[in-house]
């Protein structure tokens, strides 16, 4: 039986700007995370790539699938399975009129709550808690139009013991956190705060970034973030399935595990199934460049990012196709955290 506290408190964070009458401040000097570009001769590459729906392609893709269940299968038997299956998410409804950044212990979420539409989501964030004891959930609320329109947006902490009772038995670790009254008018670009919660999970994954390298020492820390994303971008160039999910490999098991998911065929089931978005099924498909980005680093500088200056999503960047989601080609944002593992010497994904 695990026994877990709940405990949920707002800790004081950057509150109204100091600003004068008819100013607005601006918002990049909240993102202290992001470091200066300095450029690298020759990346990232600059060309838009048409993938499309050609028979040279579909041959890779299909190639590429092939290969998947041998390394899903090597991969399912190194999954961990727990009998105890605690379960964390995070419910969040995004007004559409300002921006939203999440970070689980300065790790950021995967996705961006940055859309400019009513946003409601419900994200598991089991993947995010590296072990046991108090979670820091740090919510920052940005525009650089200001607040005045983020009335709507609410976020609150779910729980609950089981994963397979999570919708019969939901539990709430806080009120619904929402940007408070003084920090709602049109000169305040930004808000933040900071939620503790306590968390009991039966994994402790925290020694994988303890041991890792501080990035902050690698005098080619940006060159080597280009060419590790140039080579991720590649693999969709090429279609290459197997290849994706291999690079992210610790990432997906630590997914899997984490979700309670370790049955080989149900995550060959699962992974296949996602990856259908990748097949070369539309002559619109491209792959773009990465372009207009940021360098972000997080985790006291154990890991890093390229996103978005504006919408601060992923910035590898493609057109895929699949009628499950849109009659339409559409784009899709890949958010790709970035780590040196102990005693590695090339750049991994998170």
């Amino acid at each position: 039986m695990i026994m877990v506290v709940f405990m949920a408190c707002q800790q004081p964070g950057n509150k109204k700007a100091q600003v004068y009458r008819g100013e607005r401040p601006k918002v990049d000097v909240h993102f202290t995370e992001v470091l200066p570009l300095k450029g690298v001769d020759g990346l990232p590459d600059t060309n838009v790539v048409v993938v499309g729906d050609g028979p040279e392609k579909q041959k890779q893709y299909e190639a590429s699938l092939k290969k998947l269940d041998g390394l899903v299968a090597e991969m399912a038997r190194k999954v961990d399975s727990y009998e105890d299956q605690p379960v964390y998410w995070v419910e969040i409804l995004g007004s559409g009129m300002v921006k939203t950044l999440l970070e689980l212990n300065g790790i950021p979420f995967s996705y961006a709550y940055t859309n400019p539409y009513t946003d409601y989501r419900i994200d598991l964030i089991n993947p995010l808690i590296e072990k046991s004891g108090p979670q820091q959930l740090k919510i920052r609320v940005f525009d650089e139009r200001g607040l005045e329109y983020s009335t709507n947006l609410f976020l609150r902490v779910g729980y609950a013991p089981d994963i397979r009772q999570r919708e019969s038995q939901p539990q709430y670790l806080t009120d619904s956190i929402k940007v408070p009254a003084y920090a709602q008018d049109w000169l305040t670009v930004y808000w933040d705060t900071t939620i503790t919660f306590q968390a009991q999970v039966p994994w402790d994954y925290s020694e994988r970034l303890a041991r890792a390298t501080d990035l902050r020492t690698l005098p080619n820390l940006e060159e080597q973030v280009l060419k590790k994303y140039e080579q991720l971008r590649q693999n969709f160039i090429d279609c290459d399935v197997t290849e994706i999910v291999k690079q992210s490999a610790g990432k997906v098991k630590r997914e899997y595990e984490t979700n309670y998911i370790a049955s080989g065929a149900l995550m060959l089931n699962d992974i296949k199934r996602d990856l259908t978005i990748y097949a070369p099924n539309h002559p619109d498909k491209v792959v773009y460049p990465i372009s207009y980005y940021e360098l972000a680093l997080y985790k006291d500088g154990k890991l890093v990012q390229l996103r978005g200056r504006e919408n601060k999503k992923g910035a590898l960047r493609t057109v895929e196709y699949n009628t499950n989601f849109q009659e339409d080609p559409f784009d899709v944002n890949h958010n790709f955290l970035l780590y040196l593992p102990e005693g590695a010497t090339e750049l991994q994904v998170y």
